[in-house]
């Protein structure tokens, strides 16, 4: 008999291998004749930890209330009467987002003197605000000497900057997008502030809708009227219009308000006391024209 070198018969090995196969025949004909049976579906408790969790922000039905802010085409800013709070409203008096002032230390009314540039509003930043949440923030933009303000998200991205072109009697404004191209203008005609598009189309006007009488200048209201969108302008940036048009009025006189220091001096040094009588009244004259022409 035949054997390898292992020392096992080769009629051996062959007798091996024929059994093997006959095995494996065996095997696969008994599966494809089994019955086929379906994976059973998860149990609900099965399916509850597969599925994706839905948190309560996520949930459409739970979302927050649009802010109407940025839907409406009509609205004011400031306050409607005398000891209301300064905030956006609608045409029926609804208000719409909160205004705060914040007061930044980075930049100082001192630094701005010493820089000649804009003192008014120079450490405020106006953030609007909906549902306690901020919508977006208006400071003022440094990098131009007139009153000049800056509108920004949250986070601090630029929305839009309105730039001043100064102005005896109107602030004539350019309207910037985010990167500064310049979008819209805004000049006054008939006390309205118009707001007209890059291609030579009016996109809305604001206007002064109510005024105090005293010395206190927050003591107003500014309106805005939509007729259209500026494209590439950022819908907040849009809304912050009357915002900083309230920002860059011109303001009252200040100074010896009251006019205390003028009756004074006319008591002690009747010439002089005259001469700055005069004075005052020459610039309370002027800044009514001014505001009255706004």
């Amino acid at each position: 008999m035949e054997r390898d070198r292992g020392g096992v018969s080769a009629d051996n090995v062959t007798r091996a291998r024929r059994a093997l196969r006959d095995a494996a025949k065996r095997l696969a004909a008994e599966a494809d004749t089994a019955p086929w049976a379906p994976v059973a579906p998860p149990d609900d408790d099965d399916v509850a930890e597969l599925a994706p969790q839905t948190t309560a922000a996520e949930d459409p039905a739970t979302d927050a209330t649009p802010c109407r802010l940025l839907e409406v085409d009509e609205f004011f800013v400031g306050r409607p009467a005398l000891g209301a709070d300064f905030a956006y409203r609608d045409a029926s008096g609804e208000v719409l987002a909160d205004v705060r002032v914040l007061h930044t230390p980075e930049h100082t009314k001192l630094d701005a003197l010493l820089a000649g540039e804009s003192r008014r509003h120079v450490d405020e930043r106006w953030v609007v605000v909906h549902d306690g949440e901020p919508l977006f923030f208006v400071e003022q933009y440094r990098a131009t000497g007139g009153p000049s303000y800056g509108v920004f998200s949250p986070d601090g991205d630029s929305l839009g900057t309105y730039v001043s072109e100064g102005g005896v009697l109107h602030h004539n404004v350019v309207v910037r997008e985010a990167s500064s191209a310049p979008v819209a203008t805004i000049r006054v005609r008939h006390h309205r502030h118009v707001i007209t598009h890059a291609n030579g189309a009016e996109i809305g006007y604001c206007w002064r809708a109510f005024v105090a009488i005293g010395n206190d200048d927050d003591d107003e209201a500014w309106g805005l009227r939509l007729e259209g969108d500026a494209d590439l302008l950022d819908r907040r940036a849009l809304v912050a219009a009357p915002l900083v048009c309230h920002l860059m009025a011109f303001p009252k006189r200040h100074f010896d308000s009251g006019g205390e220091i003028g009756i004074l001096l006319v008591e002690t040094v009747p010439p002089v006391g005259l001469a700055v009588v005069a004075i005052e009244r020459t610039l309370d004259g002027l800044y009514w024209l001014r505001r009255r022409l706004d």
